[in-house]
């Protein structure tokens, strides 16, 4: 692409007329918060105006399930984080009102890795993720999610930050 500065006139087209903004298939990730369940408004706000299809992915974090002297079994958290995580992928395919029903995704493992995972399996054109934009201690010991996966995407991602959980389609 070349650029005549004189006058800053562009000599071919910007973007290029193969650019295509049409994102048709767009993956939510949800982990039961309330910045979660704004990316699923905004979601569900931008695949009505886009004609677009919707996945939803939750990821289980296998550390979650590691609880010493709880007397409880790992591999019963383990259960019951599935349990949990199903009931969250349902709560935002209820809350996303889209015909098809949306894809679903319960995954295990490093949250975004498996976002990612997620993301090349369904051939996703872009991801929205919630940020709860922690900084300092919180974000060295709870890490980021959400910049994790937008350094590795395969595609754009559209980080939603904190806030209320309402839209214009509310």
């Amino acid at each position: 692409m070349e650029f005549a500065y004189s006058g800053c006139k562009a000599v071919d087209r910007f973007p290029p007329k193969s650019w295509d903004m049409g994102f048709r298939r767009i993956l939510v990730a949800v982990d039961g918060s309330e910045v979660a369940a704004r990316a699923v408004l905004v979601t569900a706000d931008l695949a009505r105006a886009l004609g677009a299809e919707i996945a939803i992915v939750h990821v289980i974090d296998p550390k979650l399930a590691v609880v010493p002297d709880s007397g409880v079994a790992a591999d019963r958290l383990v259960f019951d984080l599935h349990r949990e995580g199903q009931q969250l992928l349902d709560t935002a395919a209820a809350r996303l009102h889209v015909t098809p029903p949306p894809w679903e995704f319960l995954r295990e493992g490093n949250p975004a890795r498996e976002i990612i995972s997620a993301a090349r399996e369904w051939d996703a054109q872009l991801i929205v993720i919630g940020t709860h934009g922690r900084s300092g201690l919180n974000r060295a010991l709870w890490g980021n999610t959400a910049e994790g996966v937008s350094r590795h995407a395969p595609c754009p991602v559209l980080v939603v930050p904190g806030g209320t959980a309402g839209t214009a389609s509310e």
